[in-house]
């Protein structure tokens, strides 16, 4: 479990409004305000949503993807394009990581 709410910030109620963040002991959370009533979701249940969304999305992109990807970090040769090919492919995986460890302070910025 991540430290923080993987999207804080990012997180928004059916109005619009951003949701706060929380803790209930260690527990990230997302405080949506419900007409006056703070209700305090689990940070792990919404940031799973949106990391399955964006797996979803995309999946079978995941040539283009790890083409562009290369391109961005100069290192446009067959190895470098499909060991990123291969990391997208198991994306799961990395998703997992991601929720132990939570994002990279200058990846969240």
């Amino acid at each position: 479990m991540p430290g923080q709410p993987l999207f804080a910030g990012l997180v928004i109620d059916e109005l619009g409004n951003p949701a706060e963040t929380a803790f209930i002991g260690s527990e990230p959370c997302y405080v949506v305000n419900d007409a006056g009533f703070k209700r305090h979701i689990p940070a792990e249940q919404v940031d799973r949503a949106v990391l399955a969304q964006i797996a979803e999305v995309m999946k079978g992109s995941e040539d283009i993807i790890s083409e562009q990807t290369a391109k961005m970090l100069g290192q446009e040769d067959p190895f470098s394009m499909a060991m990123i090919e291969q990391q997208l492919k198991n994306i799961d995986r990395q998703f997992e990581t991601l929720m132990q460890t939570g994002f990279p302070d200058e990846m969240r910025a």
